[in-house]
């Protein structure tokens, strides 16, 4: 085994976790790949988050040592990415780059991907008022009820969205359905319940941007028919009075 062979399996597996929706999940599906590749010259195992390399053929060398260390180091940057990006409420550009990252992956694998954009009703915003609590509450009620690998974002004001990977609109639509029943319970001085909503599912060709646009258009239309809708509203085929 090369060490040229080496760097190439590092760099593939670097590659393989970047792409990862769930990097974490992918670990174990990784290492079992590069025991594979190694065939009987090593064998691959991960005990307490941290690859051994067993080398059939008893010699150990510098290369081998980094190859294994580089392993290790790969695998404890998956975990701690995977567990920040579930930890955080990202910020508009946050999530415009988790979008882009995991629309990339589903289209790689032919994986399903939806999102929902939502505006919250009650959030007090303006100058001088720090939202930052608000948007926290909202965001922690959110991620406390959606899967352990969907992402929770803040794109501005009262604005907040979700992302889906592998799931479509249905399940995007059940997930928000939680997280509105969610906001509703919120106990913290502020009367809050989630408004208009658009969903949008990954689609041929699209690419995250394009499906974020989609979604709002969608939250948009929404959030006018419910002013038509709502009490005191005017119908759409009705025009208003002169």
């Amino acid at each position: 085994m090369t060490d040229a062979v080496l760097m190439q399996l590092l760099a593939g597996a670097a590659r393989t976790l970047a792409a990862a929706d769930t990097p974490e999940t992918s670990i174990e599906r990784l290492l079992n790949s590069i025991d594979g590749e190694l065939g009987e010259t090593a064998t691959v195992a991960r005990v307490d988050g941290t690859v051994g390399i067993t080398w059939h053929d008893g010699t150990h060398s510098a290369s081998r040592d980094a190859f294994a260390e580089g392993l290790t180091a790969l695998t404890e940057l998956a975990v701690r990415s995977q567990s920040r990006v579930q930890a955080d409420i990202l910020d508009a550009g946050g999530f415009a780059s988790a979008l882009d990252r995991v629309a990339a992956g589903a289209r790689w694998r032919g994986a399903r991907m939806a999102i929902a954009v939502f505006e919250v009703e009650g959030m007090l915003l303006g100058p001088g008022i720090d939202e930052s609590l608000l948007v926290s509450t909202v965001g922690q009620a959110a991620r406390r009820v959606v899967r352990a690998d969907d992402i929770v974002g803040h794109l501005g004001a009262s604005q907040f969205a979700l992302l889906f990977p592998r799931a479509g609109t249905f399940e995007a639509r059940s997930a928000f359905r939680r997280v509105r029943d969610a906001v509703l319970q919120l106990d913290g001085g502020e009367e809050l319940a989630c408004g208009a909503v658009g969903f949008g599912e990954l689609e041929p060709g699209q690419t995250g941007a394009e499906l974020l646009k989609d979604a709002r258009t969608r939250m948009a239309a929404a959030r006018t028919l419910q002013g038509y809708t709502s009490p005191g509203g005017s119908a759409p085929t009705r025009p208003l009075a002169g």
